[in-house]
């Protein structure tokens, strides 16, 4: 049965996009900058939703971002391309 795939590679299967994922993620965690950034996200979200600042949510919205890109570039860099609504899988 086709499933939908987001991350694809020519000769990849589904289970070596989830592979590297795993990795990145486990790469991620050890680097100083995506820890930070971790920390500080928990602290913002922590604060009741009424009485965050306008400024705290843009700064949240910016370390969500921030994250993404630094996934994103670690699976650009184990030879991975995103595609927007992924692709059928056989």
């Amino acid at each position: 049965m086709p499933t939908r795939q987001y991350w694809r590679k020519a000769g990849a299967s589904k289970a070596d996009a989830d592979l590297a994922r795993q990795q990145c993620s486990q790469h991620l965690r050890n680097t100083d900058e995506y820890v930070g950034l971790l920390k500080e996200s928990a602290v913002i979200t922590k604060i009741w939703h009424a009485e965050r600042t306008s400024a705290q949510k843009k700064r949240r919205k910016e370390i969500a971002a921030r994250l993404g890109q630094l996934h994103d570039a670690c699976m650009a860099g184990e030879g991975f391309e995103f595609v927007r609504r992924g692709f059928p899988v056989e």
